[in-house]
C-alpha cells in the first residue's frame, strides 16, 4: 500500500494526460503497475481471505449451541444480540457500534490510494456492517471488533517502517 501511495503522483499525471480517453488511461496505469511490479489488489488480499470466515461465522453463530448462555463482559448470551437497553422500541446493541468505530479508526490509519469516489464508498462500509450485525449474534460483532483491533495494532507496527523505494523492474528476457 505504501508503494501504491508513492505512485499516486505518477497516476495523477497519467489521469490528467489521458482524461479524455479512459481506456488509454487505464492501460497506462496498468503499465505503470507492471513497470514498478506493484499489485493493485495487494491491499485487498487480506480482506478477501477474511470474507469467507466472516460469512461462515455469520451463518454458524446464530445456531451454535455452544454459544448459548456463554457470557463475555456485559454480553449474557453470545448467540444473541448484546442488547443493553431499549430506546423506545429500538434495542441498543454496543458491540456492533464498537465494531463500526474500530472500522472507521482502521480506515483513518490505512494509507489512502485510488479514486476519491472509491474512498467515499468505503466510508459506508461500517454502516453496512452495522446493519448486518446489529440484530445478529453478538459473537460475530465481537469477532470482527477483535479482528479490527489486531489490524489496528498491525497498522501501527508497519506504518512506522520506511517505505521501500520505487524501482522500475526490468522486463523479463525472452528465451531463445
Amino acid at each position: 500500500m505504501k508503494q501504491m501511495q508513492a505512485l499516486v503522483p505518477k497516476q495523477n499525471e497519467i489521469r490528467e494526460k489521458y482524461k479524455d480517453d479512459p481506456a488509454r488511461m487505464n492501460q497506462e496505469i496498468m503499465k505503470l503497475y507492471k513497470e514498478y511490479h506493484i499489485n493493485p489488489l495487494g491491499g485487498c488480499l487480506p480482506m478477501l481471505v477474511q470474507i469467507p470466515v466472516f460469512f461462515g461465522f455469520f451463518s454458524m453463530l446464530g445456531t451454535a449451541i455452544e454459544l448459548r448462555g456463554s457470557k463475555f463482559l456485559w454480553v449474557h448470551d453470545l448467540s444473541q444480540p448484546d442488547t443493553i437497553f431499549h430506546l423506545s422500541t429500538i434495542p441498543v446493541n454496543i458491540l456492533p457500534l464498537c465494531m463500526a468505530v474500530t472500522m472507521l479508526f482502521q480506515m483513518q490509519l490505512t494509507p489512502k490510494s485510488g479514486d476519491q469516489t472509491q474512498q467515499k464508498v468505503f466510508m459506508f462500509l461500517p454502516l453496512i456492517f452495522v446493519v448486518f450485525c446489529y440484530n445478529y449474534a453478538s459473537a460475530l460483532a465481537l469477532y470482527w471488533t477483535v479482528q479490527n483491533l489486531f489490524s489496528i495494532v498491525q497498522l501501527y507496527v508497519t506504518r512506522n517502517r520506511t517505505a521501500p523505494a520505487l524501482r522500475k523492474v526490468s522486463p523479463p528476457r525472452k528465451k531463445r
